[in-house]
């Protein structure tokens, strides 16, 4: 009886005291709840490579309009010729050659002529570039051959002169009618000289070879076409 009375005393006790409880603050989910998902992180997207330009071709040089502007080196040139030139004779105004020259078709002269190359027959070589720069070249066929002549504007005088060899310098001048005269030995090279002259004059030539008129063996423009005499007069395109 004292025993039964002590123990319910005891747990009357620890009730009112809270011994021996735990309480939790936190209630668990709702029955039938489901549970919040956990958020993931958005995919970052791949980096775009930068578009790629092709590279632009070098443009042509427009035409220079100044006769005297400078002559550059340019592509249609093969490396310099480092042999020495045979022995040259004095650079005298050649024999000009009778009567009227011959005219032929506008814009005949424009585009390095097809066959041009170190080792073709003897020949005059004559075109106007890209660039408005004429351009007159001999070969030989690896044989000594001698080349003179006289060339001059119609319209307006030629300009700026250019040797495609140094030593040329001295094979190369004007006459004593404001035309440019020329005379030089070659062996197995191309050789010859550039020169300027006002967009819309025509230039005339007078041509030989070996102290010969020799007009089959000039070879003018993109498609080597010959005249049918050695004086005659080319126009750039209009």
């Amino acid at each position: 009886m004292h025993l039964r009375t002590a123990l319910l005393g005891f747990f009357m006790v620890a009730v009112s005291t809270g011994v021996g409880c735990v309480v939790h603050n936190n209630p668990g989910p709702a029955p039938g709840s489901t549970p919040a998902a956990t958020p993931t992180a958005a995919p970052t997207a791949a980096p775009t490579a930068a578009p790629t330009t092709a590279p632009t071709a070098a443009p042509t040089p427009a035409p220079v309009d100044d006769p005297n502007a400078d002559i550059a080196d340019d592509t249609e040139d093969g490396p310099a010729v480092a042999a020495p030139l045979p022995k040259q004779q004095p650079v005298e105004d050649p024999p000009a050659t009778q009567g009227m020259p011959e005219e032929t078709t506008a814009g005949a002269v424009e585009g390095r002529p097809k066959g041009l190359e170190a080792g073709a027959p003897a020949a005059f070589w004559i075109w106007r570039n890209a660039a408005g720069v004429w351009k007159v070249r001999t070969t030989t066929a690896k044989k000594l051959h001698e080349f003179r002549g006289r060339v001059k504007g119609v319209q307006k005088p030629i300009g700026k002169v250019r040797a495609s060899r140094t030593e040329f310098g001295d094979r190369i001048k004007r006459g004593t009618g404001g035309e440019v005269v020329f005379r030089f030995h070659t062996q197995g090279h191309v050789d010859g000289f550039d020169f300027r002259a006002p967009k819309d004059s025509c230039v005339r030539f007078d041509l030989q070879l070996d102290s010969g008129a020799t007009a089959k063996k000039v070879h003018i423009g993109k498609d080597a076409v010959s005249p049918k005499s050695n004086h005659f007069v080319l126009c750039p395109a209009k």
